[in-house]
């Protein structure tokens, strides 16, 4: 017997920590390509 609801709820958890560390390093490479910008225009 598979109970689904826990299935369910076990994988949006996952997707959602998946997410929430994709947009941290998104936000890490932002970081970085502006610094870069930065110190090019200098």
């Amino acid at each position: 017997f598979l109970d689904w609801s826990a299935i369910t709820t076990g994988l949006v958890a996952e997707l959602t920590e998946v997410r929430a560390e994709a947009d941290i390093e998104r936000a890490a490479l932002a970081v970085r390509i502006v610094r870069l910008e930065e110190a090019l225009a200098a």
